[in-house]
């Protein structure tokens, strides 16, 4: 999410806001090749009212597969064969939607909410930080410890 505001005459802000959503597509039978990287953008320009809330839509993503499998000779036969089959059918659809209140900061004002936003920050960084450190001691086989992966500390604090 990308915005960049720009303060108009009467309280009112113009706003420039890129949303992009990326996604990752996995074909099933396919070794040894990275995925696909799927990017779906919305690009928009609004002008609102100090303190207004705009929501943000349009992203949408479904995904769909089927699939089976059946038991070696016993899914050929005819007539009773498919008691020894499946069929898998997946349907998954998601939108993303995203809200964002606009605010006019001016010099000297204080935040409102700034307190809450910095103690979840420091809760989520922590939670980052412990799975991360959990990641790095992975050990692929018992006893064996990989080759710490770079960053070993991914948020660093100054």
């Amino acid at each position: 999410l990308t915005i960049t505001p720009h303060i108009a005459k009467g309280n009112q802000l113009g706003l420039d806001i890129k949303m992009t959503r990326s996604d990752f597509r996995f074909e099933e039978g396919v070794t040894g090749k990275p995925p696909d990287l799927l990017t779906s953008d919305v690009t928009t320009k609004v002008t609102v009212p100090d303190g207004t809330t705009i929501i943000l839509g349009g992203l949408e993503k479904i995904d769909q597969a089927k699939g089976g499998g059946k038991i070696p000779l016993l899914g050929d036969i005819p007539l009773i064969g498919g008691l020894f089959r499946n069929i898998r059918n997946f349907s998954e659809q998601s939108r993303l939607y995203v809200f964002v209140k606009a605010h006019i900061l001016r010099p000297g004002e204080e935040v409102p909410g700034e307190s809450d936003i910095e103690v979840v920050s420091a809760k989520n960084r922590a939670t980052f930080e412990k799975y991360e450190k959990e990641m790095q001691e992975y050990e692929d086989w018992p006893g064996i410890k990989s080759k710490p992966m770079d960053p070993l500390k991914v948020l660093e604090t100054e």
